[in-house]
């Protein structure tokens, strides 16, 4: 639930083993060790103790993760509260075989047959008994002696037993005397100290895409290691509910109140029967750090790769910003230029635009019409064509004195109009390129002056029936 609240890949403090979150702290790494010193031995039993939750299960899927090149056959066993018979039965099932209702010589006999191919296929058997503290000391004797088991001098098969405390004093037992002669090694795994803890958290975290999102105090980590006894198991689930908390809370970060709150709960619901924890532990300042200043403290594989992953995200914002500017740059520099080829005002835009190449026919069709509003403002005559040269040439072009159209007759204006369009010939202007264009813009300024002289003519002719109408009804009334 959290997980999506706080943009997490997957919920980091699951209370189940997954060695996919393994921290490799200093008792984990001397455990893997010794374990993988003994897989290579290839013979005998390897023992791994330690309390409850603190990652024997974890350290060993981790190992056979890390062996899975190697030609293994792996089985696994939980459940341990067995006799001796029915304990053979459940080792036959570990390694897939049907021996339902088979007498305990028949599967032993199958069991042999089993491990012998696998030497000749060249493999080896695994077998991994968690919860090893529960076995009847008959039933370590069984297992003990599937290790006799042999092929050219070489076992057919390893143990790896995987229990609490109780397991080494079990097997120091005086009846157990060949069992011990059997181990060849054994490690313990200790709870994490105060910075294994806070290393710990963050290592989890950094796994799930963590981006110091809630920001977690410091002043958490003595107070989470204290109540959790620094057991993995413990603070997954302290952990756990923090974060959940903070989701339903919708906060952004996570305080030594919140962590007051949320151990208050645990120890109300007795599900972490922890240290217990006085006001004094609370009474501490908050203080939170940058995420750099985070990944900066570790020393960790995943901690080099956030802060990798950090720089390269900052590399490609600045980027991004820069390809921004220069887009933003690019476009005030046109619309500058735009600017200042539309206030021209003597045809130089227009060779501008051609002399740059551009071919936006909304831009020279423009600039066109601007050409002629311009003349048609203040009437130049006579215009110096340039048609025969093939385009426009690059001399300013001579202009008469400017006259007004609108103090002109109505023919004068209909002359004037038309002789303007055609000196202003599209070829002149744009080349033969955009000829179709201005030859319509042409057109259409003719027409625009046709309908002008028209309405002219219109309003005469209205205004002269008007005042004969009004010149009949003087008559009608001086005479009748």
């Amino acid at each position: 639930m959290y997980e999506y609240f706080y943009q997490l890949k997957a919920e980091p403090f699951r209370l189940s083993p997954d060695h996919q979150f393994c921290f490799s702290h200093g008792g984990y790494a001397r455990a893997k060790a010794y374990m993988a010193y003994a897989f290579v031995r290839a013979e005998g039993f390897v023992m791994v103790t330690g309390r409850p939750g603190t990652g024997k299960t974890t350290l060993v899927g981790d190992l056979i993760e890390s062996l899975a090149d190697e030609r293994v056959t792996t089985a696994s066993l939980v459940c341990t509260q067995l006799g001796a018979d029915d304990l053979l039965r459940m080792v036959a099932f570990a390694f897939g075989m049907d021996v339902a209702d088979q007498e305990k010589s028949q599967v032993l006999q199958r069991l042999t047959t089993l491990f012998h191919r696998l030497h000749q296929q060249g493999r080896r058997a695994l077998l991994i008994v968690d919860e090893a503290q529960d076995l009847s000391e008959a039933a370590l004797e069984e297992l003990r002696l599937l290790t006799n088991l042999q092929a050219n001098g070489e076992p057919l098969l390893q143990i790896f037993l995987l229990g609490q405390e109780e397991l080494r004093d079990l097997i120091q037992k005086p009846s157990m005397l060949q069992v011990q002669q059997r181990i060849v090694a054994t490690c313990h795994l200790e709870s994490l100290k105060l910075m294994e803890t806070r290393e710990y958290i963050l290592h989890r975290l950094l796994r799930v895409g963590w981006k110091n999102y809630p920001k977690l105090s410091e002043a958490l980590y003595p107070i989470i290691y204290r109540f959790s006894e620094g057991v993995p198991r413990r603070i997954n689930l302290i952990c756990s509910r923090l974060f959940l908390h903070g989701s339903v809370e919708q906060r952004e970060r996570i305080s030594v109140a919140d962590a007051r709150a949320v151990i208050g709960e645990l120890q109300m619901e007795q599900l972490a029967m922890g240290s217990l924890l006085s006001e004094v532990d609370f009474s501490v300042e908050d203080e939170y750090l940058s995420f750099t200043a985070v990944l900066s403290s570790l020393t960790g594989s995943d901690a080099k790769e956030a802060m990798e992953a950090l720089a390269s995200e900052a590399a490609t914002v600045q980027l991004d910003e820069r390809e921004r500017a220069s887009l933003a740059g690019e476009n005030n520099a046109e619309s500058e230029a735009y600017d200042e080829a539309e206030g021209a005002g003597d045809g130089d835009e227009l060779e501008m635009a051609i002399a740059d190449n551009d071919t936006d026919d909304e831009k020279l069709t423009k600039v066109v019409r601007s050409e002629v509003v311009e003349n048609l403002s203040g009437v130049e005559t006579p215009l110096e064509n340039n048609s025969d040269k093939g385009g426009l040439d690059n001399q300013p072009r001579r202009r008469a004195a400017k006259r007004d159209l609108s103090a002109e007759p109505p023919d004068a204006q209909q002359a004037l109009a038309e002789d303007l369009v055609r000196s202003v010939s599209p070829e002149s202007l744009v080349g033969p390129i955009y000829a179709g264009k201005g030859r319509e813009f042409g057109a259409e300024l003719a027409a625009r002056s046709n309908m002008g002289l028209s309405r002219t003519v219109a309003w005469a002719l209205v205004a002269v029936l008007a005042a004969a109408g009004i010149a009949l009804c003087w008559f009608y009334w001086q005479f009748t």
